[in-house]
């Protein structure tokens, strides 16, 4: 009987043993961690690219002083052609480019007045310069227009106009118009230096 107790003391010794030996496996070192995603800033403090300002200021009082530099000249012209004051005209481009009068003259008058403006080298640089500076600044002061009420782009608005504020004067902005009209007429509405013409009066 001795030795039978004896024997499942062992057992039981043996069993608790093992049971000591069991352990949960272990990791070589601390378990790695999921990346965390660095929080992202909300979308208004965001780097936004803003939008290129336009100078439809400067660009509307320089086309003033020259259409009133024209309108003088213009007017003097009238004069030395003896028609009476209060006497109207529309002046405007021939598909030659040269100038034709309209308005309520007789055709010796008109031809007269025709040919003194033709002959006028002056009067010929100042208008065919408004023709083509008048239909830029139209054009840019709509679009920009359009894109601060609607919050929309023009691409053919952001095509001309630089970032660098010293290129954005009323030439720059008129030959890049004109040149994008030449390569793409339907992405520029309004008028064109073809189609100009300035009214005077005496």
């Amino acid at each position: 009987m001795l030795k039978t107790l004896l024997e499942q003391g062992y057992s039981a010794y043996q069993q608790l043993k093992q049971a000591d030996t069991v352990k949960a496996p272990q990791t070589n070192g601390p378990a790695a961690s999921a990346p965390v995603e660095a929080p992202r800033p909300p979308l208004d403090e965001r780097t936004v690219t803003p939008r290129i300002k336009v100078p439809v200021s400067d660009l509307r009082f320089n086309l003033s002083q020259e259409r009133a530099e024209l309108q003088q000249l213009l007017r003097n012209k009238l004069a030395d052609t003896g028609l009476p004051p209060g006497t109207q005209i529309l002046l405007k481009r021939t598909p030659i480019g040269t100038m034709a009068v309209e308005g309520k003259l007789t055709p010796p008058q008109r031809e007269q007045l025709e040919h003194n403006l033709n002959q006028s080298s002056e009067v010929r640089r100042l208008f065919n310069r408004l023709s083509e500076h008048q239909p830029a600044v139209e054009f840019v002061s709509n679009a920009d227009k359009l894109a601060k009420t609607y919050g929309v782009s023009n691409q053919a608005l952001d095509a001309i106009v630089s970032r660098e504020s010293e290129h954005n004067s009323l030439q720059d902005l008129t030959l890049r118009l004109e040149e994008l009209r030449r390569q793409n007429p339907a992405s520029v509405s309004g008028e064109s230096p073809t189609s100009f013409g300035l009214a005077v009066s005496v």
